[in-house]
């Protein structure tokens, strides 16, 4: 993904997992390709924001078990200081100087990214999802946004996502980048004129049926030719 959108000249949004760079969390070669994946993030221009330290794994969610939110107490110590503590360590140790780090560090603390929900809750854009089952679980997802925004952090969500064959190993687009520009309404989603797409960049590691590096390219020349810019999300308000 980060080829992709280098060659193409397009900066993204990057919310995160530092668990991913956790040295207990798979062999020591995938571990580096993560850390350099994280620091050619920073490098290439790209911003940097919170998904939550572990994707709320911490609440044993599995493929059957959607119960993904038990507590805001618990579950919001999962967002800030134990996600952002080891990205900036990762990055300081490859040499990123502090000014940086402490931008990192800022975008991390404003910007969030619930997992599995379409919570909003940034300037004046408030709306609520029941993307979690049980309902206690949605109802938590919901005071979390709630309590985050208190925090001072803008929680963000998405107009379009890309459809994705969510069964791992698989993780895969389950249409090209054509198909998916013409799922873009150009009239905006929350606001007029913007749309905010998510996808994820796992499924854009090389193999599979469809050459999900060349759509997700070919998605971006064709965005690029109907006259769509690509921003990362600090600028969402203030384009």
């Amino acid at each position: 993904m980060l080829d992709v959108l280098k060659a193409q000249g397009v900066r993204a949004t990057f919310f995160i997992n530092a668990k991913n760079m956790n040295e207990a969390c798979g062999p020591s070669e995938e571990l580096s390709g993560r850390k350099n994946s994280l620091l050619r993030m920073y490098q290439e221009g790209h911003m940097i924001a919170d998904h939550s330290y572990n994707h709320m794994l911490h609440n044993a969610v599995t493929t059957a078990n959607h119960n993904v939110y038990v507590g805001v107490e618990d579950d919001i110590q999962y967002f800030g200081r134990m996600n952002i503590d080891p990205t900036i360590s990762v990055l300081r140790e490859a040499g990123v100087d502090q000014h940086a780090l402490d931008q990192i560090r800022a975008a991390m603390t404003d910007y969030i990214r619930l997992p599995y929900t379409n919570n909003w809750r940034i300037a004046n854009i408030s709306r609520d999802c029941y993307c979690s089952t049980p309902n206690a679980s949605a109802e938590n997802g919901i005071a979390l946004a709630d309590a985050l925004q208190a925090r001072g952090a803008s929680v963000v969500g998405w107009d379009l996502e890309w459809g994705m064959n969510y069964n791992l190993p698989a993780m895969r687009p389950l249409y090209g980048g054509a198909t998916m520009l013409a799922e873009v309404n150009p009239d905006g989603g929350q606001l007029p004129g913007k749309v905010i797409v998510l996808t994820h960049d796992m499924a854009y590691r090389p193999g599979g049926d469809l050459d999900a590096q060349a759509e997700l390219e070919l998605f971006i020349k064709l965005a690029k030719d109907k006259g769509y810019v690509f921003r990362t999300i600090d600028t969402y308000l203030s384009d």
